[in-house]
C-alpha cells in the first residue's frame, strides 16, 4: 500500500510541477495570427485583335495583317527564299511616331509566344530584306516624329502552334491576339 501511496504521489507532482512552470518547457504566451486574405485573382491578360488601335509611350500601333506564307519565304527583292522548319508567318506592324524626336524599333522590342512558348524572330538579315523588298522600314533606323512607317515582324513557326500573342515591349506591353500558325 505504501508502494502505491508513493507511485500516486510522484504522479501528482509530476503532473502539478509542469503547470507551475519548474519542469518542461516554458509556456509562451501566443498571440493569435490575424486573419489572411486570399489574394486577388488576377485580370485576364488584356489582348487587342487585328487593326486595332494601341497608344502606347511614344506610338501609335496595330497589327495589319499575319500572314502564314508556307515553306518557303522569299526574302529578297531577287526572289532569294530561305526554307522553315515549320512554317514562316509573317506579322505586319503599323506604327507612328507619335512623340517629338526620332525613335528606333529592334526586333527585341517584339515577343511572340503560345502559352509559355517564346519564338524567336527570324534571322534580321531575313527580316530586313523581306522588308526592304515590300518597303517597309528597317528595324533600328529611327522614325521620324509623326511619321507612319510598317514593320515585318517574322516567325519561323511549328504548324501547330495556336493562341500566337505578340507583344510590343514598351511602356504597357499590349498584346495583340494574332491567331495560329496556319490559316
Amino acid at each position: 500500500m505504501r508502494r502505491q501511496i508513493t507511485i500516486l504521489a510522484l504522479g501528482l507532482i509530476i503532473c502539478v510541477l509542469p503547470a507551475c512552470g519548474f519542469l518542461g518547457t516554458p509556456q509562451v504566451e501566443q498571440t493569435p495570427m490575424p486573419p489572411t486574405t486570399p489574394p486577388e485573382p488576377t485580370a485576364p491578360l488584356k489582348t487587342y485583335g487585328l487593326n486595332e488601335l494601341v497608344t502606347v509611350q511614344d506610338w501609335d500601333l496595330a497589327i495589319q495583317k499575319v500572314d502564314p506564307i508556307g515553306q518557303r519565304l522569299a526574302w529578297s527583292q531577287f526572289s532569294n527564299t530561305i526554307p522553315a522548319t515549320g512554317t514562316w508567318v509573317v506579322i505586319i506592324v503599323d506604327m507612328k511616331n507619335i512623340s517629338q524626336q526620332p525613335k528606333p524599333v529592334t526586333p527585341e522590342n517584339f515577343t511572340l509566344r503560345s502559352g509559355t512558348t517564346i519564338y524567336p524572330m527570324a534571322d534580321p538579315k531575313y527580316v530586313a530584306g523581306y522588308s526592304e523588298a515590300r518597303r517597309g522600314w528597317r528595324f533600328g533606323e529611327p522614325v521620324p516624329p509623326g511619321k507612319s512607317v510598317s514593320f515585318y515582324t517574322i516567325y519561323d513557326l511549328p504548324p501547330t502552334a495556336k493562341g500566337l500573342l505578340l507583344t510590343f515591349n514598351h511602356d504597357t506591353n499590349p498584346t495583340f491576339a494574332v491567331g495560329n500558325a496556319t490559316r
